[in-house]
């Protein structure tokens, strides 16, 4: 009998979920937003329990609430980044990171929320092959972009602070 290990992508959706909300709670700036942000963190979580306590089989079935109430409000703090690096000028970290996450979470959260549509239809195989190509593009442009905001903004200072360590 094959073994099905849909059950670890709730581990990603939610690990994801919880990370990525404490990196926006620490890089976006005013006390309303990270607050915000604190709630938002808090309100998923308590949903996501609730809703595994009443569905408990749905743990191991593919989960579109679940991708939808953890990906959005990403989405949202990943913007409202974008409105706060625009405002602040002279602050360009994360914007590299930021962008590839925008795009590759945007694309993949619209994949992952139509998985399960035509799962049966061999009509639209063919389109929802192209769709995980280009998800798998999208998510290949976004680490480039993660090696470009490290090669940017954090390798300078890492090899000083290594060359600091080593003379002292």
């Amino acid at each position: 009998m094959k073994e099905r290990n849909l059950y670890l992508s709730h581990f990603y959706f939610i690990g994801q979920f919880i990370l990525l909300s404490s990196f926006y709670a620490k890089v976006l700036k005013g006390k309303k937003l990270i607050s915000f942000i604190k709630n938002i963190l808090i309100l998923v979580i308590i949903l996501l329990i609730g809703y595994y306590s009443l569905y408990p089989k749905d743990y191991f079935k593919w989960n579109v609430f679940e991708i939808s109430i953890t990906s959005v409000p990403l989405l949202v703090y990943s913007f409202l980044f974008f409105t706060q690096r625009i405002e602040i000028k002279t602050s360009r970290s994360f914007i590299y990171f930021n962008s590839g996450f925008f795009v590759y979470l945007l694309s993949s959260t619209l994949l992952f929320t139509l998985g399960n549509i035509g799962l049966g239809n061999l009509e639209l195989r063919p389109i929802k092959l192209f769709v995980w190509k280009v998800n798998s593009i999208l998510y290949i442009i976004y680490q480039i972009l993660v090696f470009l905001e490290w090669y940017k903004n954090f390798r300078k200072k890492e090899s000083s602070e290594l060359k600091s360590s080593i003379n002292t």
